[in-house]
């Protein structure tokens, strides 16, 4: 293997981790956002319990 034919193939290396990276980056991007909704809905279940608990406790 050539000297130039290495470079060749290490920047196509280079290429596909960087794909792996990208692809990498959206799915945490999507679990993050899927945790905050988790999160928020929790925290408004929350809230509406603890209103409830207000209202029967009068």
């Amino acid at each position: 293997m050539t000297l130039e034919q290495r470079v060749e193939a290490l920047e196509l290396n280079v290429k596909e981790l960087e794909s792996r990276v990208s692809n990498k980056d959206k799915q945490l991007s999507r679990l993050e956002q899927i945790l905050r909704n988790r999160i928020d809905e929790f925290s408004a279940y929350i809230d509406t319990t603890a209103l409830s608990a207000r209202d029967t406790s009068r």
